[in-house]
C-alpha cells in the first residue's frame, strides 16, 4: 500500500508562492493524503487543486477560515482511501472510511489547535471526547499548538498547564507520538534569538502500528512557512534505480558535443568493431556520470539549498541551546 501522508501549516494558501510551495512539497513526496492548516482562505474552489497540482483522480474536503485566521483542507487520492463518512469542525476535518489494501477502519483527522491558552482546555476536551466515540484506527495529524515537554521548546517561558494537558490527551486516546526523524522542531519564531517549538506532529493509534510495523514520522524542510511540513510514510519496495532520462536542456551545456564525440570514439577503442546497441550503452554511462558531475538537475540544486538552511537551522538551535545552558 503507497501509505504516505502529509501535514502542514501552510500559513496561507491563496498566495501564488504558497500555491507553489506546496504543489512542489506534492511532486516530491507524492503523498496519498495531504493535512493542510491555517490556509486563511474563506472560499474555495477547483482553481485551488489545479493550483497545488492536482487536475483528477483526488478529493477534498475544506472548512473556511473565519476572517483571515484557520481554515483546513484535506485532499486525498481517491483510488487510496474510500470515504465512508465525514465530519466538519472548526477545528478540525475527520474522515472516515478505508484504505486500499488495509482491512481497518480509520478515521484521518486533520487538527488545527487554538493560539490562545485560554481556548485549549476545551480544544483538547472535546477532541478527546470524539475520538474516544469513534472506534476507528486513528490517524491524528496537524498543528497542536501545543507541545508534550519542555525539551520540545528552546526559548522564552514554557506553559506546564498545556504540556499537561497535552501529555493527559495521549494518555486517555492512547495514540501513539512517533518519534520524529531530521530535526526536534517544526516551528521556529525567525527572530535574532529565536524560539523553536515542535508544534505540529502525528499521532497514531496502537492498531495501526501493530499492522505497519515501519511507519516514521518525519520533519521535513522548511519552506515559506514558518513551519516546517511532517510526513508519515512506511517504507515501500525499492524497484531499483529510475530509468535512464535525456533532458533537451543538456544538448545546450558547453562541454556536451564533445562528452559525446569522445565516448563514443572511446567505446570504439575499447571494444573495436562495435555495434549501435553498444554505442548507446557507453554513452549513457558517460551521461550519467557528467550530469552527477555538472550538477544539471535543477530540483538536485533546490533540495541542496534547502538542506543547507536545515542544517543552518540546527547549527543555529544547537547554539540557543549551548547559551541557555550557559545561562543556567
Amino acid at each position: 500500500m503507497d501509505f504516505s501522508f502529509i501535514s502542514w501549516n501552510v500559513r496561507g494558501l491563496g498566495k501564488f508562492e504558497k500555491l507553489g510551495a506546496v504543489r512542489s512539497l506534492i511532486r516530491k513526496e507524492k503523498p496519498s493524503f495531504i493535512l493542510l492548516q491555517e490556509t486563511k482562505l474563506e472560499q474555495f474552489s477547483p482553481v485551488i487543486l489545479r493550483g497545488m497540482g492536482y487536475y483528477q483522480g483526488c478529493n477534498s474536503i475544506f472548512v473556511p477560515a473565519i476572517g483571515s485566521a484557520g481554515g483546513l483542507l484535506s485532499v486525498w487520492k481517491t483510488d487510496f482511501f474510500s470515504i465512508t463518512d465525514t465530519v466538519l469542525d472548526r477545528r478540525f476535518i475527520a474522515i472516515f472510511g478505508k484504505a486500499q489494501g488495509c482491512e481497518l477502519n480509520c478515521g484521518i483527522l486533520n487538527v488545527y489547535g487554538p493560539l490562545t491558552e485560554a481556548e485549549k482546555p476545551e480544544f483538547f476536551r472535546h477532541l478527546l471526547d470524539f475520538i474516544n466515540s469513534h472506534r476507528v484506527a486513528w490517524i491524528v495529524g496537524g498543528d497542536f499548538n501545543a507541545y508534550l515537554c519542555r525539551e520540545e521548546k528552546i526559548g522564552m517561558a514554557c506553559n506546564f498547564k498545556t504540556m499537561d494537558r497535552f501529555r493527559n490527551f495521549l494518555d486517555e486516546t492512547q495514540l501513539v507520538d512517533l518519534p520524529m526523524q531530521g530535526g526536534c522542531y517544526t516551528w521556529s519564531s525567525n527572530r535574532e534569538v529565536p524560539t523553536f517549538v515542535r508544534l505540529d506532529r502525528f499521532l497514531i493509534c496502537e492498531e495501526l502500528l501493530a499492522n505497519f510495523h515501519n511507519l516514521n514520522q518525519i520533519l521535513l524542510p522548511k519552506s515559506v512557512s514558518d513551519h516546517n511540513a511532517i510526513a508519515l510514510k512506511c517504507e515501500c519496495i525499492g524497484w531499483g534505480p529510475k530509468p535512464f532520462k535525456l533532458f533537451n536542456y543538456m544538448l545546450e551545456i558547453e562541454g556536451f558535443e564533445e562528452l559525446i564525440s569522445n565516448s563514443v570514439e572511446s567505446v570504439k577503442r575499447k571494444n573495436g568493431r562495435v555495434g549501435i546497441l553498444n554505442i548507446l550503452r557507453g554513452v549513457k554511462t558517460d551521461i550519467k556520470a557528467w550530469s552527477k558531475v555538472q550538477k544539471l538537475s535543477n530540483r538536485d540544486l533546490i533540495s541542496e539549498t534547502e538542506a543547507e538552511i536545515s542544517r543552518l537551522e540546527v547549527d543555529c538551535q544547537k547554539g540557543v541551546i549551548v547559551q541557555n545552558c550557559g545561562r543556567q
